[in-house]
């Protein structure tokens, strides 16, 4: 059984309170950035994360602030329900993560993987930080994102003073193989493997410039006692069997009424997922950086329960092996 705390109670009182008068003010202002910043800045300070499904995790937690609260602050489908009910019943944890801060940044996998526990009648966290970014790709990243607004985030992530080191993990590339190649193909932008490979070499390079590089510099700064490691995961590939539009029109209609729109066979997606993340690979061997796929050596059969959502790595066993091995691993980023 979890140890209630008050203190989180209250915490995630005040965020709920947040993320409502969010709601309200961008049903008025249309687009209005304010209360979103307002929101990822409290939420990540608060419960660690800034991703909604945090939240309503955490929500769920508490009966008592469950049973009052609307529609929109709690996960309505019954396969995310399950998963938050197998991530709140889990006793999986490591006393060893203890010593490690995690700070996952990227698509929505950074919030699930952030999920890692020190002690089994804890619900929270506190050793890990989930820096959502909307679904980003690894392609669009550097040019929809803005180092300034990444570092603003820093500000609200304390690590404990006791912590050895700082890892910092990069989720990018999985709505890539998902939809996006498959959509670059349609469009000619893409039209064979060489072109793939020099798009996705391009792409971790000018991130790396714009956003990896400054970011590793501030961070390494604000805490030069601290060992530093930069690690880049490998993209994983939906279970979903994919829709095959013939033309960009179909793929808007998909798009427009399809959380995780996904483009292409599994076959066809697992050419593009190989692809992708062999390239990672040898950019983070050239750069340095820690490489980890927790996907790769898992078998089909497997990843159908350790993926319960078709998208996510929602096993509490496999996350936390996942930050073991991160642990176990050398390379502190020099930059």
């Amino acid at each position: 059984m979890y140890k209630f705390s008050l203190f989180l109670f209250f915490k995630v009182v005040f965020v709920v309170f947040i993320f409502i008068l969010m709601k309200v003010i961008n049903k008025i202002i249309k687009k209005n950035v304010f209360s979103t910043h307002l929101y990822d800045h409290i939420s990540l300070s608060l419960i660690n994360s800034n991703h909604p499904r945090r939240l309503f995790l955490l929500v769920r937690s508490f009966r008592c602030i469950d049973l009052f609260l609307p529609s929109y602050l709690k996960s309505t489908d019954c396969i995310d329900r399950a998963v938050e009910l197998e991530c709140l019943s889990s006793d999986v944890c490591s006393d060893k993560i203890k010593k490690t801060h995690f700070i996952f940044i990227g698509d929505s996998h950074s919030e699930f993987l952030s999920r890692v526990r020190t002690n089994k009648k804890s619900h929270f966290f506190s050793n890990a930080h989930a820096i959502w970014l909307g679904p980003v790709t690894l392609f669009g990243f550097s040019s929809a994102i803005k180092i300034d607004k990444l570092l603003r985030y820093i500000k609200d992530i304390k690590i404990d003073n006791e912590v050895d080191s700082i890892c910092i993990v990069w989720s990018l590339g999985t709505i890539d193989v998902r939809a996006s190649i498959y959509e670059l193909y349609l469009r000619n932008i893409v039209d064979d493997r060489n072109g793939l490979e020099n798009l996705v070499d391009v792409s971790l390079e000018s991130l790396n410039i714009s956003i990896i590089r400054p970011f590793l510099n501030v961070v390494v700064s604000d805490f030069p006692n601290i060992e530093v490691k930069n690690c880049f995961l490998g993209a994983s590939n939906s279970l979903f069997v994919g829709d095959e539009p013939r033309s960009i029109k179909n793929i808007k209609s998909i798009r427009k009424n399809n959380s995780y729109p996904t483009f292409g066979s599994v076959e066809t997606r697992r050419e593009f997922c190989d692809i992708v993340n062999s390239r990672i690979e040898c950019w983070t061997i050239d750069n340095d950086y820690l490489y980890n796929n927790p996907y790769e050596t898992t078998s089909v059969m497997s990843l159908n329960s350790a993926m319960r959502d078709g998208i996510h790595l929602t096993d509490s066993r496999m996350v936390c092996e996942l930050a073991l091995s991160l642990i176990d691993k050398g390379k502190s980023s020099r930059v």
